[in-house]
């Protein structure tokens, strides 16, 4: 369920460079973003030496920074314009230009910027049992891994955190016209020649209920509201569906009918009329220019379907699969054991018990993220943590539970942020924080509000839960363990197994304080802000004398 997009640098000749970007089919969105018009990735210049040395120079214990991004396409070639909260941080007059400007573009995005340290030694996770039980042998025992692997140093996690509400704001940042050519200094600039960065998706349980093919025609859709006609072509298609990417953003939302036209595949059928194909829109890409698409219920056979099942029929031999095998057989594995090792993230699992939703089970990463240190606080020096902030009101049953009963496993996350203030004068030892979640304030201004007053009486923290609904388990990734757990106590793994299948949601924790202040307007310096709260945190821990 990894809607973050973990991109992986190596250290050459002392330059970095980004060779990897681990992909789902939830991250997707974020990759398409940063492709330019060669569908090359410009992660070298969005990810700069200047930049990845400013993140590691912080002195908490998260190396990160907020990104604004957005594009601008001229004569056919689509230039990126990017800025740190540092970088806009040194001019108060660049700061409000650029969010005030980016802001009113369809383009853009707000990013969560997180570094991590990494080693090719991670590629495999610590044996766990004997070795007669394994099932694959280690990645680092592969010859192949050790070319590919050897110089990888870093790891940088994009989180999207862009919102409808927060764009609202930054829009309302001033821009003076006249100014605008300063912005020239946040263009990417084209070079040629750079190594490209690879899309490794992760090798997951096939969760689909039949074979997609990879294949590019083009593609007409026509709105029925508006009978209005866009062009685009299919990406990938099976015979109840296919993907489609259009080129230009589209406004359709899940559910919504829309009608097709296939006119290349049309000149080589004339059994099939394939002119107002009916099809349901399944999910949109956050760029709004992909859609994955599901031939519509009709009371005849659908004629779209009936096409590509003769099509695939009669093609199989020469369709590629969209699941075809790797590149490089084994290395999404050891790429998905490098992440896991580095990363500092929260995650939180909501079990299904009969008719209830409880949250039983949290993961953390080496480093504790944030929000973990301060549920801790209760027990500093233990494993344990005190939900009340995040579970308030119910949030886990009348919150959690009810969005969870909507949600299919395809569906786009749902995100909630989770507002916590802290008094001025807090005595160490003792916690009495002010938590509200975003969609318990009556309006955006209500919310504005309590922002600029913790900001002003003492100490804000913010954080955004994406919850996400779950399929199978991969129980392949844990086959070794499995199998030693059954040979000893079958009991054990069968329990196991049950708890695993229980898990209904997954909850994803980002510390998203820094933006929060800019967007309703604080002016708050970025660095010094996360050191403040970084201190605090370690007050709080401290036992009370």
């Amino acid at each position: 369920r990894l809607s973050s997009l973990p991109v992986f640098i190596a250290v050459k000749d002392g330059q970095p460079v980004p060779n990897f970007a681990l992909t789902t089919e939830y991250n997707r969105a974020i990759w398409h973003y940063f492709l330019d018009e060669q569908h090359q990735a410009i992660f070298d210049s969005l990810l700069s030496v200047k930049r990845l040395k400013q993140l590691l120079q912080q002195t908490s214990e998260e190396k990160s920074t907020i990104l604004y991004c957005f594009t601008h396409a001229a004569k056919g070639k689509l230039f990126f314009y990017s800025a740190t909260s540092e970088e806009l941080a040194a001019s108060e007059q660049l700061k409000e230009l650029f969010l005030g400007f980016g802001a009113s573009k369809p383009s853009w995005r707000v990013l969560h910027c997180n570094l991590l340290r990494t080693a090719a030694s991670m590629a495999d996770m610590p044996a766990t049992v004997p070795e007669q039980y394994w099932v694959k042998k280690p990645a680092s025992q592969v010859p192949l891994f050790k070319g590919l692997l050897q110089d990888l140093r870093y790891i940088v996690n994009l989180t999207d955190i862009s919102s409808t509400d927060s764009t609202f704001w930054y829009q309302s940042y001033p821009v003076n016209q006249q100014q605008l050519k300063l912005l020239a200094q946040f263009g990417h600039k084209k070079r040629p020649g750079i190594p490209s960065c690879e899309a490794i998706p992760v090798q997951y349980v096939n969760l689909r209920s039949e074979s997609r093919y990879l294949y590019k025609t083009a593609v007409m859709v026509k709105d029925t509201q508006s009978q209005t006609e866009l062009s685009g072509h299919s990406r990938d298609f099976s015979s109840k569906g296919l993907q489609l990417e259009t080129a230009l953003p589209v406004r359709f939302n899940k559910g919504d009918i829309v009608m097709l036209r296939l006119p290349d595949m049309q000149k080589i059928s004339a059994r099939y009329n394939l002119n107002e194909l009916p099809y349901e829109v399944m999910a949109v890409s956050k760029s709004h220019t992909i859609m994955n698409l599901r031939a519509a219920e009709t009371d005849e056979p659908h004629v779209g379907r009936l096409f590509f099942q003769q099509l695939i029929q009669s093609n199989r031999a020469k369709l590629t699969l969209a699941e075809e095998s790797p590149k490089y057989p084994g290395l999404a594995a050891a790429l998905r054991n490098m992440y896991l090792n580095s990363q500092n993230s929260f995650a939180l699992f909501l079990h299904r018990k009969g008719i209830r939703y409880e949250i039983n089970t949290v993961a953390k990463g080496g480093t504790s993220n944030c929000l973990y240190q301060l549920l801790n606080l209760q027990h500093p020096h233990i494993d344990a943590i005190d939900l009340n902030m995040i579970l308030r009101n119910n949030a886990a049953s009348l919150q959690f539970a009810q969005q969870l009963k909507q949600m299919k496993r395809f569906d786009n996350a749902k995100s909630y942020e989770l507002f916590i203030a802290l008094p001025a004068n807090i005595v160490t030892g003792t916690i009495e924080a002010n938590c509200h979640y975003d969609y318990e304030f009556s309006s955006e201004q209500k919310k504005q509000q309590f922002v600029l007053d913790a900001l002003q009486q003492g100490s804000l923290f913010c954080f955004r839960l994406t919850l996400s609904r779950t399929g199978r388990p991969d129980t392949d990734y844990i086959a070794a363990e499995m199998n030693y757990i059954s040979a000893y106590a079958i009991h054990k793994a069968k329990q196991l197994e049950e708890e695993l299948w229980s898990v209904a949601g997954v909850i994803d924790v980002i510390d998203i304080s820094e933006e929060v202040a800019w967007r309703y307007g604080a002016a708050v310096d970025p660095v010094s802000h996360k050191v403040q709260q970084q201190q605090l945190v370690l007050q709080l821990q401290q036992p009370v004398t």
